[in-house]
């Protein structure tokens, strides 16, 4: 939650406190040694003269008053609350995760918004989250460029889906948190995500006119290149079952463990089974939860043996499933149609030979609607 003013006063205090009764010390110093003893003139011509107590100073022992040097004092400057991102420039991102996690949203749609603030963070570089977000609200053209223009790695800039995905990030940041943003600014934005989907569209029609394998064809050619028992093989085999997308980061657990419904897993047992808690349109579809067949669970259970898992291990010791496949369809020749969207591209090809009724399982199965399929995924000869 945002702190309230008070709150972020008393934090600045805590965490500045020796700084800020120096200074107060150095004012009160200052007022001190500018106070001096009453002096007293001689007014003979009046008959006045000085109180009877008071030692009239012996002129030898006077000094002319330009020859005293006095230390200057630097003026004390009042101290004002200051913003929290203020004391600590590095927290940008641990204020707007802060944010996003306060919304009533499922994880996964709170760690996709989080994963492209992060990117945009990145990307801009602010001092500090005030910067940040006078860049958003009040640069949105430069915002706009320097997020098409930025390379990942070196020569790859994100693809039209990436970056209206990050556009419509900024979006929603700012409507959520009231960002008070002029229309203008916020119609470039949206500007933006209009021409990069139609750029997508024409893109996904060219790249779905080249030819793509069946996924047994596919299948078989992995089988060759790395063996049965191969990682890369079992994680094609599973992605023919459970059909999903970069979802097979998997926690390994036992029929008797308690499932968190956080984390992704493969549940081991007479038979194998895949329960995922944490993927895209999970709002939609729920809980998917995959019996694998008896000859996937006969290759996971000799490949768990052999690299020696146990229970609460990643089944892969990878973060990176996507990796792993790109790395394969650039072995065997297969560009140009991503990592793991080539297999949802074979999967939903294959399947326009069955009847409408089987076309819709094979969509639900991957986790989107027939139409999206048809219009994402079907790649024609």
């Amino acid at each position: 939650m945002v702190m309230t003013g008070a709150e972020r006063v008393k934090k600045h205090y805590d965490a500045n406190r020796e700084s800020t009764l120096a200074k107060r010390r150095a004012k009160y110093h200052a007022k001190k040694i500018s106070k001096v003893e009453p002096i007293y003139e001689l007014n003979l011509a009046n008959g006045e003269l000085p109180p009877d107590d008071t030692e009239l100073p012996n002129t030898s022992e006077l000094i002319p008053i330009e020859l005293i040097e006095v230390e200057p004092v630097e003026p004390v400057e009042p101290v004002e609350p200051i913003e929290e991102d203020l004391i600590d420039p590095t927290n940008v991102l641990e204020i707007v995760t802060k944010n996003i996690n306060s919304l009533d949203e499922t994880d996964g749609t709170k760690k996709l918004r989080i994963s492209n603030m992060k990117s945009i963070i990145t990307i801009l570089n602010p001092v500090n989250y005030k910067e940040f977000i006078k860049a958003l609200k009040c640069r949105p053209s430069q915002t706009i460029k320097l997020i098409k223009s930025y390379q990942y790695t070196p020569n790859k800039t994100y693809a039209p889906n990436t970056l209206i995905s990050l556009y419509k990030t900024v979006l929603f940041y700012f409507d959520k948190f009231n960002m008070n943003v002029k229309p203008t600014n916020k119609e470039k934005y949206k500007d933006a995500i209009e021409l990069y989907d139609a750029i997508a569209v024409v893109e996904l029609k060219e790249k779905n006119q080249t030819t793509i394998p069946t996924f047994d064809k596919y299948l078989q050619r992995v089988l060759n290149e790395y063996g049965i028992y191969s990682r890369e093989h079992i994680i094609v085999k599973m992605f023919q079952q459970v059909k999903c997308r970069d979802d097979l980061k998997l926690i390994v657990a036992n029929v008797s463990s308690q499932l968190d419904k956080n984390i992704n897993y493969l549940v081991v047992g007479e038979i194998f089974k895949v329960v995922l808690h944490d993927y895209k349109t999970i709002d939609r579809y729920g809980v998917v939860n995959v019996e694998l067949d008896i000859e996937l669970t006969n290759l996971l259970s000799h490949y768990i043996k052999t690299h020696n898992i146990q229970v609460g291990d990643c089944l892969f010791n990878s973060n990176n499933i996507s990796k792993i496949i790109s790395m394969v369809n650039q072995k065997l020749g297969y560009v140009g149609h991503g990592a793991i969207n080539l297999i949802r591209k074979m999967l939903s090809t294959d399947a326009t030979s069955l009847p409408l009724e089987e076309q819709l399982k094979v969509s639900k199965q991957l986790c989107h609607s027939l139409k999206t399929t048809n219009l994402n995924y079907v790649v024609k000869e």
